[in-house]
């Protein structure tokens, strides 16, 4: 995805809201990598990601709850898998997911999200030192649920910073239709849909459909059929490959269609273009 982050701004960012509100607070890429964190990785989780199936653990309670609040367009609050509160924003540029904001972890001072009790459950369930785990979770700060609430109208403020006119986050629309046009390139023999590059691409339909106007003067679905043709074209002049072969390696799923299709552009059936392009 071509995104660039101007880590030296989001730092100072992120930092003054570590300062204000006493929360760690980590920016993660579109794929969930981490680009830059603030504040000290807190002791209960480092004692949790000792052992690398609970990492793994974290790592896919990030992902789902991440995702959920890409889905939803919206923060998402939830206890992780490890019984802590944590806060997860979405940061979209163009309505397309660039990043994730997450803060936390802390604790909830009604209980809702986060208790003693629950942390002896996850010790009998992974097996844990209850002594240990209940020494570092009584060190994570506690937040009411208004301060909370506030922590995250200023996060989302944060977020419109970020993606605003200081563009701390950019996305390069020429950047991704190159690589959507090397994408369809290189699976031409596959079933390519709008939906299948959105969901490739992490973009929205409409979004998706402006980058082909913008970029490719065309549709999607039309300039998929041209790159398919093309590709035919090649395969007929270039190799001895059966026209039936040709049909389903540029993903022309019905051979009939291919025929009519090929046809139907170019004046001649595909055996007829061969014939003539290979005497010139």
């Amino acid at each position: 995805m071509p995104i660039s982050f101007d880590v030296k701004k989001l730092d100072r960012l992120l930092s003054a809201y570590h300062r204000c509100f006493n929360i760690t607070v980590t920016l993660f890429d579109h794929k969930l990598n981490c680009v830059t964190h603030t504040g000290e990785w807190a002791d209960y989780c480092m004692y949790i990601r000792e052992d690398e199936r609970r990492s793994a653990l974290c790592h896919e309670c990030d992902i789902k709850h991440s995702f959920e609040s890409r889905d939803i367009h919206d923060t998402v609050k939830y206890t992780c898998h490890a019984g802590i509160c944590e806060i997860v924003a979405p940061v979209f540029c163009d309505d397309i997911i660039v990043a994730y904001l997450m803060i936390g972890k802390f604790r909830d001072a009604e209980k809702d999200y986060t208790s003693e009790e629950m942390i002896m459950d996850i010790c009998d369930k992974y097996g844990l030192d209850k002594t240990r785990m209940l020494d570092a979770y009584r060190s994570l700060p506690v937040f009411d649920k208004s301060y909370i609430d506030d922590a995250v109208l200023i996060l989302q403020s944060c977020i419109s910073y970020i993606v605003g006119t200081e563009e701390v986050i950019r996305f390069n629309r020429p950047i991704i239709a190159r690589l959507i046009s090397e994408y369809i390139e290189e699976h031409i023999s596959d079933k390519i849909t709008a939906e299948t590059l959105c969901d490739q691409f992490h973009v929205a339909r409409h979004i998706l459909y402006d980058i082909f106007d913008k970029n490719f003067n065309t549709t999607v679905q039309r300039y998929i059929a041209d790159k398919r043709l093309d590709t035919a074209k090649t395969l007929l002049i270039s190799t001895d490959k059966p026209l039936r072969q040709i049909s389903d390696e540029t993903g022309f799923s019905d051979y009939n269609y291919f025929i009519n299709f090929f046809k139907k552009e170019t004046g001649m059936p595909p055996h007829q273009y061969r014939k003539k392009h290979r005497e010139i």
